[in-house]
């Protein structure tokens, strides 16, 4: 199998990573109001491992994107055109609802309050940090422009030297700078995950694999992760540490072991509805990442309590409403563009 086949079912693994990610969600915010996500401790202690997922293939785009050479604005236009409208529309009904101050929203509108203890020295890491990501993704692709061509030419070299720096970063700056640097691990921890798939998506085409193997060091990790929660009582090992390293082994061993189901799946003409479904869930997911979240935000800022299906349900439905405002939004920024 090469990543060409794996890439073949982006939008179904994209949409078991986004349920990954969910399910951890509800199970670190919502366990007391839902308790039956305690029997899937084992699994759903480490959902965070979803965007291990998100990250990895968005490396692979992000290379096949820039190995077509685009103009530095055509490919700054395609990320912001992707993600920033659905982002800035869930961003402004969030503000609403919280009455939060103009300063905060506005450093969020700009991707930059998450930078902050970086930028101006504040500490916690901005104001608020409900959507991390997006200013972790945008931050990523940024820094590919620069850095893919040198990978490309020095592939082994670079890869390793960015590896070894950030592990040396998160472990040196994160764990001792913690209280002064907000919550900027969380960027840091993926840095090696998204330049393996910046990486891979640089030599997709000559890259081959041993499925079996790598999905046998994804499980035997994972069940490292997994008796390590049990033993703890369904906590994950640490917040900053052990189990972080460990997802960068999980995410590639899940990813091809996903492809190669899916791939079952299809040449035996099983679980047709399951497949359409997931991939309509895939080509939602930074839409159903961002309503999920923020739902849960505002269930612990108004200390509500809905039901499990209420609530994901909910953020389905806003999730498709979310995709197809940000595609008029999308028009109209084009239209604005054309006039300038």
């Amino acid at each position: 199998m090469n990543f060409r086949s794996v890439l073949k079912y982006r939008s179904e693994i994209m949409a078991i990573a986004t349920l990954w990610i969910t399910g951890g969600h509800c199970l670190s915010f919502c366990s007391d109001q839902w308790t039956f996500l305690n029997y899937f401790r084992p699994v759903l202690a480490y959902g965070y491992g979803g965007v291990e997922i998100f990250l990895f293939l968005s490396g692979v785009g992000i290379a096949l994107s820039l190995s077509k050479s685009p103009t530095f604005m055509n490919f700054v236009f395609r990320r912001v055109s992707r993600i920033l409208p659905a982002y800035w529309i869930i961003l402004t009904f969030f503000y609403l609802l919280i009455n939060g101050s103009f300063r905060d929203y506005f450093g969020e509108f700009l991707t930059l309050s998450y930078w902050y203890p970086l930028i101006i020295g504040t500490t916690g890491g901005g104001s608020n940090v409900t959507f991390w990501y997006i200013s972790a993704a945008f931050a990523f692709y940024l820094l590919s422009v620069p850095l893919f061509p040198i990978l490309k030419k020095y592939p082994r070299t670079i890869t390793s030297l960015i590896l070894l720096i950030d592990i040396s970063l998160f472990y040196l700056g994160i764990i001792w700078c913690q209280d002064t640097l907000g919550r900027i691990h969380l960027f840091l921890a993926r840095i090696p995950i998204y330049f393996s798939g910046l990486y891979v998506g640089s030599k997709i085409t000559d890259i081959r694999f041993n499925t079996f193997t790598i999905c046998l060091i994804s499980l035997l990790t994972y069940l490292i992760l997994g008796i390590g929660s049990m033993v703890l009582g369904g906590r994950v090992i640490t917040s900053y540490g052990l189990n972080f390293v460990l997802l960068y082994f999980i995410a590639p061993g899940v990813i091809i072991a996903l492809a190669s189901l899916f791939r079952w799946m299809e040449q035996r003409k099983i679980g047709t509805y399951l497949s359409r479904s997931l991939r309509y869930i895939g080509k939602h997911s930074l839409e159903l990442y961002l309503t999920h979240i923020m739902l849960i935000d505002l269930m612990f800022r108004y200390n509500t309590k809905i039901s499990f299906l209420f609530f994901f349900v909910a953020s389905v439905a806003t999730a498709v409403a979310l995709k197809k405002l940000a595609s008029y939004f999308l028009i109209l920024i084009k239209l604005f563009s054309n006039t300038l």
